[in-house]
């Protein structure tokens, strides 16, 4: 059949459930029973399943295919859509009759959903007539006078609120609360028997100790635990005999593994009270916090809240100039600006010592250092035929027996031999002295340190400041005698020689640069047994450091300017294994001595003679450090691409490390007045930081990453050697493999 629906459209006929019946007067008892496959459960169990239920031979009743959006629309065409309804019980779809929708719209409106049901039904009385009413009596009085006892209670009442005799809900459990505290067995231990805690005071510790806190559960045991442990775990004789005569304390585990047949034959365990008392004083004595779980949407929310980098400026963001004068493809492998910021000094490996003007970018002098020739020395070459040039080629005819030459080529053969050992030599490191009144450089050669005056270069010409320099760098040989003969009983430190050779080219004939002649050029050269690599100045410009990391006792070298001598303060030698010193730094204002090793960083006080603290900054091998103004803070460049920012009061270990370089970081440094800080890496990048220092002990610093610059080229995987800030404005120097230093403002 059809059922004709209200608009007259043909109907399809009623989908019933599995095995339902649509005759009301059927008997659907024994049908349920057979529908009801699922059974009085929760439907949302069978959502991960493709059956809804089984039948009575046990075998599942698959899920019916649900409708795609075609047969949706279908179904829409025929007026009947509106009335149909999903069954989630049977997963069929059912379709409501006229009945059915018409009990719908009833209790949508508030009605009863039988038509035929009578909500006020007729009162039909019982028959008979009654002589005497049920209650008959008067209404009293007392029920139209207010009471006065009601008032009585409720002045009492009130009363009893104000005095605090009556505690209202809250302060009743507060007080429940602390009440059922205070009966327990619990006190306070450090607390004077004879003194008279404040309530308040008590209730605050009652409180305290009422917030328990669960001990950490044990870890569980392991393989080498169990009464027959495998055979890897087991010890052998000779790790038994090692096991004894390690330290307790030193021990990995604390018992020797042993194998029983069963588990009946274990004895007891000898250290059983000793490990529950260490339990018991860890708990006792070792702080506990309860951990709250974070609830977090995002993961973005994890990160911290950093200020932008458009706040913070002014920091160095874009390139303005390059200076160029060194050899393309030579390292420039360190710079040092000037104190006041006018002048940089750079040393590179083609030999040379330069010095720049940072407003123009005009090469001011050129030094080469890379041989103390002399003009005798040149001559002599010249006679046999040799050039000397900076980086001289010579064929190798070093073949035969020199005996049998004559004697003209033996001396031939002796001087390229010393051309070649005297000119090989690479420029590590320089530094401008911090000192505006003396402008001198330090630049670490080979196994030298050459003091090289800039007076003429940088414009001080007057005469007190040339005849002081002159004084200051002089060295007579009288004095070098007598050096040597007060030292005579011992072997010297270092040799401090005057030089004369001072740089410059002896066949230049300009006017400006004979007239510098006069004042410029390498001073005082400071012999070295092994190369040298880092040369740095103390914060006055009197006292210098140098750095042999090559020695072995004598690694790091003070020397005074002032005096012309030289002391050795870390004169212990090297045990085996311990790593080389790779760098040294002075401390801004105390007499604080920071010395870098491949794996530590130790901080020495050069007052008291001792060593202050070691820090570990949890690299492979560390190269380079630069300490903030302030002195507590300072940073150090790994070669395994992390810059650790320690904290000198904080901890032994890094306060933040930094991960952003893909290399090698070659060099850090500070800015003398602006809060920032950058590294350099063998990426061929800069990286330029915020590092905000506060005085309020309380508050950590604040880093935040603002720039990151590459314009030099990586040459034989070598990018950025050096980076320095300029001591006034927010402009940074770098130098790289590429032979080129840029600035950034």
């Amino acid at each position: 059949e059809e059922a004709v629906g209200e608009e007259g459209a043909t109907q399809r006929p009623a989908v019933a459930p599995l095995g339902v019946s649509l005759d009301d007067d059927a008997d659907s008892s024994e049908e349920e029973a057979v529908v009801d496959t699922v059974g009085n459960i929760p439907m949302e169990w069978y959502d991960d399943f493709d059956h809804i239920g089984y039948d009575l031979e046990g075998k599942p009743i698959m899920r019916p295919e649900s409708k795609d959006h075609i047969d949706q629309f279908l179904d829409r065409e025929d007026g009947s859509h509106w009335r149909r309804v999903w069954d989630e019980k049977h997963h069929k779809e059912v379709l409501l009759s006229k009945q059915q929708m018409q009990v719908l719209r009833r209790l949508q409106k508030g009605l009863y959903a039988d038509v035929n049901y009578d909500p006020y039904p007729e009162l039909f009385e019982t028959p008979g007539d009654h002589i005497h009413p049920l209650l008959n009596t008067p209404e009293p009085k007392r029920r139209f006078v207010p009471s006065k006892w009601e008032a009585q209670k409720i002045a009492y009442l009130v009363k009893a609120m104000r005095k605090g005799w009556i505690k209202l809900d809250e302060e009743r459990k507060e007080e429940d609360d602390v009440e059922r505290t205070l009966h327990r067995s619990f006190g306070l231990m450090w607390a004077d028997d004879d003194r008279v805690l404040d309530p308040e005071e008590t209730r605050a510790a009652q409180k305290r100790i009422a917030r328990h806190i669960a001990a950490p559960r044990r870890k569980l045991p392991g393989h080498n635990e169990s009464y027959r442990p495998p055979g890897e775990y087991l010890m052998s004789e000779a790790t038994k005999e090692i096991w004894r005569k390690t330290r307790p304390i030193d021990r990995k585990i604390h018992f020797i593994p042993e194998r029983h047949d069963s588990l009946l034959s274990v004895g007891q365990y000898e250290r059983v009270v000793q490990e529950n008392f260490e339990r018991c004083l860890d708990l006792y004595l070792c702080p506990r916090a309860v951990a709250i779980k974070r609830m977090v949407d995002k993961p973005e929310d994890l990160l911290p809240e950093l200020p932008r980098p458009e706040e913070l400026r002014p920091f160095p963001s874009r390139l303005s100039m390059s200076f160029i004068g060194h050899k393309p493809q030579k390292y420039v492998r360190s710079i040092s600006p000037s104190p006041t910021g006018e002048f940089l000094a750079s040393g590179c490996d083609d030999g040379t010592v330069r010095v720049w003007e940072v407003a123009t970018g005009r090469c001011l002098a050129s030094y080469f250092l890379a041989a103390k020739a002399t003009k005798a020395f040149i001559g002599e070459l010249e006679e046999h035929g040799l050039q000397h040039e900076n980086y001289p080629e010579q064929e190798d005819d070093s073949s035969g027996d020199e005996a049998a030459l004559p004697e003209e080529e033996q001396r031939r053969r002796e001087l390229k031999r010393r051309l070649h050992s005297t000119e090989r030599v690479v420029i590590h490191s320089i530094a401008w002295n911090p000192n505006p009144a003396i402008p001198l450089i330090l630049v670490g050669i080979g196994t030298k340190v050459a003091l090289l005056c800039v007076a003429g270069a940088v414009g001080h010409e007057d005469t007190p400041l040339v005849s002081s320099l002159a004084r200051m760098l002089s060295m007579d040989e009288d004095e070098e005698e007598e050096d040597l003969e007060e030292r005579g009983r011992r072997k010297p430190i270092v040799k401090w020689e005057g030089s004369k050779y001072d740089g410059m080219s002896e066949d230049d004939e300009d006017d400006n640069l004979m007239a510098l002649k006069l004042v410029d050029g390498v001073k005082i050269w400071i012999h070295h047994a092994l190369p040298v690599e880092n040369v740095t100045w103390h914060r006055k410009g009197d006292y210098f450091a140098s750095v042999c990391p090559s020695s072995v006792s004598r690694s790091v070298i003070i020397h005074r300017l002032s005096s012309k001598t030289s002391q050795c303060p870390l004169r212990k030698k090297k045990k085996k294994g311990r790593s080389a010193v790779q760098c040294v730094e002075f401390h801004p204002s105390k007499p604080i001595f920071f010395v870098v090793s491949k794996r530590y960083v130790r901080v020495y006080d050069l007052k008291k003679q001792s060593l202050i603290k070691t820090m570990k900054p949890n690299a492979k091998e560390a190269g380079s450090i630069s300490v903030h103004p302030s002195g507590d803070h300072f940073i150090v460049g790994t070669l395994d691409r992390r810059v650790c920012w320690f904290d000198m009061d904080f901890s032994r270990r890094p306060y933040r490390t930094l991960r952003y370089h893909r290399h090698n970081v070659r060099a850090v440094n500070f800015h003398q007045r602006y809060p920032l800080f950058a590294s350099c890496s063998d990426d061929g990048s800069v990286h330029v930081f915020h590092g905000m220092v506060y005085n309020d002990f309380l508050k950590d610093a604040l880093i935040v990453p603002l720039k990151i610059l590459k314009d030099h080229k990586v040459v034989n995987n070598i990018g950025v050697m050096d980076v320095k800030f300029h001591p006034t404005q927010p402009w940074v120097f770098t130098a790289g493999g590429d032979g080129r230093i840029l600035l950034y403002t």
